[in-house]
């Protein structure tokens, strides 16, 4: 069994390993940066992607239309993917900040940077998708 000390103990080190974390740039991209990523790449994207999409509506076969059923396929996968990437920093951020609790270190700024985690980590696999596309398209011009 544990004792109060080595329960604090815990506590201490599962904080600071996220506070760590949370603190290097590469591991934690901000939501700001998902979103600026974002408001650069979608009209690169659209104006890449709409006259392939309006050069395919001629074909009667919808199995040929390679470029909508990439598109569909593409957004569906990265809502997924966010949505379970969304979940799994939801939880991580829950035990780090019931870990500061349990310390005595919470402040209330660590709230806001756990709710930046969890949108910017369902984001992520958007802003992917959208920079693979930005890139894909650039080379098919």
């Amino acid at each position: 069994m544990h004792n109060d000390n080595s329960l604090q103990v815990l506590a201490l080190d599962a904080a600071k390993s996220a506070r760590d974390r949370a603190s290097t740039p590469e591991a934690a991209p901000s939501t700001l940066d998902a979103v600026m990523t974002m408001l650069y790449e979608v009209p690169l994207v659209l104006a890449l992607r709409i006259p392939k999409l309006m050069s395919e509506t001629g074909t009667f076969s919808p199995l040929e239309r390679t470029e909508t059923r990439q598109a569909i396929v593409e957004k569906s996968g990265a809502a997924f993917e966010g949505a379970v990437a969304a979940q799994v920093a939801a939880i991580a951020a829950l035990l780090t900040l019931q870990a500061e609790t349990m310390s005595g270190r919470l402040m209330p700024w660590h709230v806001f940077g756990a709710v930046d985690a969890v949108v910017a980590a369902g984001l992520a696999p958007s802003v992917e998708r959208l920079r693979a596309n930005d890139d894909r398209l650039s080379r098919e011009r």
